[in-house]
Order: structure tokens, then sequence, then C-alpha cells
């Protein structure tokens, strides 16, 4: 491999790093804005998006 593909590799693969990390914080703070509402439609809709999000990361480790 030459050092421009090297460069363009190691770029990349922080450029996925920080979009999981920006997506994870997104879906923190969805679910904390929507812990906040007293409706416990809400409510519901939050434990079965953490669901979700925590059955991805498992299947993602």
């Amino acid at each position: 491999m030459d050092e421009a593909t090297k460069v363009t590799t190691k770029k990349m693969s922080k450029t996925q790093r920080e979009a999981e990390e920006s997506k994870r914080e997104s879906s923190d703070l969805l679910t904390t804005l929507l812990a906040k509402s007293p409706s416990p439609k809400f409510d519901e809709s939050v434990k079965v998006m953490e669901l979700r999000t925590n059955r991805r990361r498992v299947e993602k480790d």
C-alpha cells in the first residue's frame, strides 16, 4: 500500500468513528428529550427505541 492510500484509509476510519459517536450522541439526546415528556406513549416509544438501540449495539459487537 502506498502512502496516499494509507492516509486515505486512516481518514475514512476516523470519519466513520466520528459518525458513530455523533449518531450515539444524537440517540442519547433524543432519548433524554423524550424521557422528559409526560406522555405515557412517549415513555413507551423511548423504551422501544432504547431496546432497538441496545440490540443494534450488541449485534455490532
